[in-house]
């Protein structure tokens, strides 16, 4: 266990529920602060404030634009929020009802951003629906049965879907064509990396899966006690878990191996790396928004 003191890190109160994060390059947004969505610059100052509605799932930057999925009567998720990180200007797009489930997420290929829209009724249909980025027109949608869905993040040409059972299915983004890995029981929250996909899981692992082989590579024990909520963010150079346990875990991609616990606890949050390598960390139980400048 290392003392994010001893990391030089620095941070900030944040109200009334900072949750996740995001980067757009060089700044990183934050949902669940007043108004909305905040983005920070590296010395944690505020850039853009964002009035939005309820936002219950991870947030998404791609096609140069942040993405959240808003409930604007916070019940129902179905408008896609696109957000200029230039500016902080927001244009909001349909998505179809009931909407995107809680602590879910949104993904962007080449030919999409895309939302997990949740069956009518139970038992029913799970879709994957495509927005075209600038106009918020539908351009496709992929059925992806009755199962329930967790998580999905865009990269390699394709979508990949997580669901609680432990099943990783990857949909080309262009034909629809699916194929399925079998991860551990509990997957949730994945996030797409230079060379793979990493997934967590409740059980308190992440998978290591190589989308060139569709197989797994590593599987590394992070937070012995479980996974409660929690996020994780991959760059080229690092992957960080917010297991809850801990405030942030720190994964060597070059050597599989987990670099460092950083504590104390503080409940669960999420976690984002801007382009400098600093990593930002939310601890929503106790309004913390954390920033570990570059190691």
């Amino acid at each position: 266990m290392v003392d994010i003191s001893a990391l030089g890190a620095d941070s900030i109160t944040v109200e009334p529920f900072a949750d996740f994060l995001m980067s757009s390059g060089d700044l990183a947004w934050v949902s669940g602060v007043d108004p909305g969505i905040v983005a920070y610059d590296e010395a944690m100052s505020t850039v853009f404030e964002v009035e939005a509605g309820r936002i219950a799932s991870a947030l998404e930057f791609g096609h140069g634009f942040i993405w959240a999925a808003e409930a604007p009567d916070f019940v129902r998720p179905t408008t896609l929020l696109r957000i200029d990180p230039a500016t902080g200007k927001t244009k909001r797009f349909k998505l179809p009802s009931p909407g995107v489930p809680s602590e879910s997420s949104l993904a962007v290929t080449a030919e999409a951003v895309w939302a997990i829209i949740q069956p009518k009724s139970e038992g029913g249909e799970w879709t994957v629906v495509g927005v075209d980025p600038q106009s918020g027109e539908r351009v496709e949608r992929f059925p992806v049965g009755t199962e329930e869905v967790a998580a999905v993040r865009g990269g390699f040409g394709s979508l990949w879907i997580t669901r609680p059972t432990g099943l990783l299915a990857r949909i080309d983004a262009v034909s629809g064509e699916k194929t399925e890995i079998r991860l551990p029981f509990g997957s949730t929250f994945l996030s797409v990396g230079a060379d793979s996909v990493w997934v967590m899981n409740s059980l308190g692992s992440v998978t290591r899966v190589d989308p060139g082989t569709e197989s797994i590579v590593a599987t590394l024990s992070v937070s012995p006690e479980g996974i409660n909520g929690g996020d994780i963010a991959a760059s080229a150079d690092a992957v960080w878990v917010q297991p809850a346990a801990f405030l942030g875990v720190e994964i060597d991609p070059s050597t599989n191996s987990v670099v460092q616990r950083v504590g104390p606890a503080e409940g669960s949050g999420s976690v984002t790396i801007t382009d400098d390598g600093a990593v930002w960390i939310t601890a929503h139980d106790a309004d913390k928004l954390y920033r570990i400048p570059p190691g």
